[in-house]
């Protein structure tokens, strides 16, 4: 006796639904897509109960003439494609014929369409079960009804977010369509209320501050670069305004949105040192590539596609939202890309230091390894006396006066627009990293024979065999190992970093992770930087704090240090002026 059954479509599409409608904001997001694929340049989305009571989607789209109507609710219908070469050159957002067929089944349904050159016609499903269709009156385009949904799976209810992060997902969604898609009109209504609107006006900057304020959309950086057929373009905001998660973290690839965590976390690694750990930028990348370089039809959402060369498109990302900010930074001080400051005099006080790196960023060594090697570089120079901390043209901080030292931490300084406070420890961390990354960046070929052997007594015995398995890796680095003995390094490394650096390519090795010279500088820097730096309750002499506002106004990113805390903040006149009630 058979026991296998051909299920129907009735029950066949509810188990779609499953992966299709895995959260509300799913169903908004297919809807979506189809009103853009039908090439709307307004769409209007509704909202009632976190969508649970209702979502509406109304585009201006082309619509659908009378025999397509009923067509589009139908399992593996679609108009996206009609054969295999198709789906290996798309260009649309939907294609797999899915997404209404689930929706419809799982709730109280309905169509009202029409085309430029048709009527309009109304068509009302239950549980994908018609109850009604007719003529109709409306103007071109498509507006799609989903009520009560999940009236006959009452079970899914209970593996839903709770309301508020299920209209959270769907705010999510309304952003990032809408930032992708500058040139349509969008407006998100929540329980009957205008929640959020942008105007087509195709300008990415307008829908930034339709969505997110003035403020933000003052602080964008555009970057676009093209290599090897792939184009990346996008905006960044200021590194010194961020979420607690990256949601704000969006993603298109050929103008489709997805979810991609490699890509995602380029873009937070990309930040790396410019925010704070567990702090994360907003930020729009998107990424041009040849359709057959993509699949997205590896997931029933299409929001996770496979992408040829990946790790290639993610060290791409990386390295761009890395040189952008470096190359145009934004202040903190005063919210604006800052490049404009008035030609003044530039502190010279960097003459009385050696350079033993030439060409580097910075001209002068990093004096901060301790409060007593610090003034020993002082003790032969009578040239203390106080002199004002101005900026040229290509510096990044603003003129301002030295005024005094709080908590022997914080040096307090003022200008007209207010009073600023620098964290010693943060400005010496920033300037011995920049310093550092810099010189093993530029000067890591080559090695020195170690006249004495280095001892590695610190590692235990696994950690020490797994160093000498990887003699050759090893060696390209600049490092000859022999037993628990270091007999050459790279001419770069001093002998008391040698621990930090042989910790740092231990822990790629024991991750079997590639090894990635770029990290092992930055991680290294990062190391000699913090331990090195002049420390809190330390108080500085006018020369060292002279000669360390010299040093950090020829840093890349004077504002944060290698773990992204502020090094400087401004309390603005108007601020003081309020907290001593002269203006309110």
């Amino acid at each position: 006796m058979s026991i296998i059954n051909v299920m129907s479509d009735e029950l066949s599409n509810v188990i779609a639904a499953g992966e299709v409608v895995e959260h509300l904001s799913s169903v908004v997001k297919e809807l979506i897509e189809n009103s853009i694929d039908a090439r709307a340049s307004s769409i209007t989305i509704k909202i009632l109960n976190s969508g649970k009571k209702l979502i509406e989607v109304i585009d201006d789209g082309c619509g659908m003439v009378e025999e397509d109507i009923k067509k589009s609710i139908l399992r593996n219908a679609t108009s996206k494609i009609s054969n295999r070469i198709d789906l290996n050159h798309l260009k649309t957002l939907g294609f797999r014929g899915e997404a209404l067929a689930s929706i419809s089944s799982v709730s109280r349904f309905s169509i009202l369409s029409k085309t430029i050159d048709s009527d309009a016609f109304f068509y009302q499903t239950e549980g994908n079960k018609e109850k009604e269709f007719r003529a109709s009156s409306g103007n071109p385009g498509t507006t799609i009804r989903v009520e009560d949904i999940f009236f006959n799976t009452p079970a899914r209810f209970k593996f839903l977010s709770n309301d508020k992060l299920e209209e959270r997902n769907i705010i999510e969604i309304f952003y990032a369509f809408a930032l992708t898609n500058p040139h349509i009109r969008f407006k998100l209504y929540i329980d009957d209320k205008l929640f959020k609107e942008t105007f087509g006006t195709n300008k990415v900057l307008d829908t930034f501050i339709s969505l997110f304020g003035e403020k933000i959309s003052s602080n964008l950086l555009y970057f676009e670069t093209l290599n090897k057929n792939v184009k990346i373009n996008g905006y960044l905001v200021s590194p010194f305004i961020t979420k607690s998660n990256k949601r704000d973290i969006y993603l298109t690839v050929n103008n489709r949105l997805i979810k991609n965590p490699r890509l995602i976390n380029a873009v937070v690694d990309g930040f790396h040192s410019f925010i704070m750990l567990n702090r994360f930028p907003i930020a729009l990348i998107n990424i041009e590539v040849d359709t057959t370089s993509i699949d997205p039809n590896v997931h029933p959402q299409k929001l996770f596609i496979k992408i040829a060369n990946e790790y290639q498109v993610a060290y791409q990302i990386e390295k761009i939202v890395k040189d952008t900010l470096v190359s145009k930074t934004i202040s903190p001080l005063d919210n604006k890309i800052n490049n404009n400051f008035h030609n003044t005099y530039q502190n010279d006080s960097s003459r009385l230091f050696n350079n033993d790196f030439k060409g580097d960023s910075l001209s002068t060594n990093p004096i901060y390894d301790s409060p007593k090697e610090m003034l020993s570089l002082f003790e032969n120079n009578d040239s203390l006396e106080e002199i004002d901390l101005l900026t040229n043209s290509d510096e990044k901080l603003p003129y301002f006066d030295y005024v005094g030292t709080l908590f022997q931490t914080y040096l307090l300084f003022q200008n007209e627009n207010g009073m600023y406070l620098i964290d010693t420890h943060a400005a010496a961390e920033r300037i011995r990293y920049e310093y550092y990354y810099n010189s093993f960046s530029r000067f890591h070929s080559g090695t020195t024979n170690l006249l004495v052997e280095y001892s590695i007594n610190y590692l235990r015995d696994d950690e020490i065999n797994l160093l000498n398995s990887k003699k050759d890796i090893l060696a390209n680095l600049g490092i000859g190992i022999n037993g628990k003995l270091i007999n050459s390094i790279p001419n770069f490394l001093r002998d008391k970093d040698i621990d930090s650096f042989l910790e740092i390519i231990l822990s790629y090795l024991i991750d079997d992770k590639e090894i990635d010279l770029s990290r092992i500088f930055d991680n290294l820097a990062k190391s000699v930087s913090c331990k090195g730096a002049v420390k809190a309750n330390h108080q500085l002499s006018i020369f060292e704090i002279n000669t360390l506002i010299s040093d950090l106004r020829k840093c890349d990113n004077p504002y944060t240090c290698p773990h992204g805390r502020p090094v400087m903040i401004l309390i603005s006149d108007k601020e003081i002026e309020k907290l001593f009630k002269r203006i309110v």
